[in-house]
């Protein structure tokens, strides 16, 4: 198992990497859930003042992954924010659940949010999309 999550890791790492590489903006996409919220919150913490692209649905948490494996979805009316382990996102805007998962589409600048009570933030604010030809897609 750990090898997988390792090998796992890496190939996401190196296709992430190719896409930096090229000069593109990565287009994320994929369903967030408990089990890959952590990939996901780490992928987005490592691009501070970069722009990136998602077409994600967040899965809403449940009680139980709240208390036991602290993965958290929180909505306002002025954003949508996932928290997994030491970790926080924050994405201004306005978002709807459709069932059980928030769609997040568009793209977003990603900024320090700072420190609160041991939980590193990070907000991601809506801005233009690049030029055609210059995404990267690549499935979470």
């Amino acid at each position: 198992m750990y090898r997988r999550t390792l090998l796992t890791g890496l190939v996401a790492f190196s296709t992430v990497g190719a896409a930096r590489a090229a000069g593109k903006t990565p287009l994320f996409s994929g369903l967030v859930t408990v089990a890959n919220a952590q990939h996901f919150t780490d992928l987005l913490s490592r691009r501070v003042d970069q722009v990136v692209g998602l077409s994600v649905r967040i899965t809403r948490n449940s009680a139980a992954e709240f208390a036991g494996k602290r993965y958290l979805v929180s909505a306002d009316p002025d954003y949508l924010g996932i928290t997994k382990d030491d970790i926080e996102i924050v994405i201004k805007g306005r978002f709807k659940p459709q069932g059980r998962v928030y769609p997040v589409d568009g793209f977003f600048k990603v900024e320090p949010g700072g420190m609160h009570q041991g939980i590193v933030s990070f907000g991601l604010i809506r801005t233009a999309a690049p030029p055609p030809g210059q995404v990267e897609k690549i499935a979470l």
